[in-house]
């Protein structure tokens, strides 16, 4: 499903992803799903990156969560 929300090339893509203008951020559990996404967005032309260590190093570096 990523692929075809934000694939500028494909009519499934989301209009904001349609623009090329903004950053898509991932978050994965640990950090490797979202690297791997990241890197196929990339391929398509989408300024993608992901978190290092995902959602759990974030939690561990003691950084907000909301609820």
């Amino acid at each position: 499903m990523l692929e075809w929300r934000l694939d500028r090339a494909l009519s499934t893509a989301t209009r904001g992803s349609r623009s090329g203008t903004g950053r898509v951020i991932l978050v994965c559990d640990e950090g490797y799903q979202s690297s791997l996404a990241a890197a196929t967005l990339t391929r398509f032309g989408v300024q993608a990156t992901d978190v290092v260590g995902g959602f759990q190093a974030w939690v561990a570096a003691g950084l907000d969560v909301h609820r």
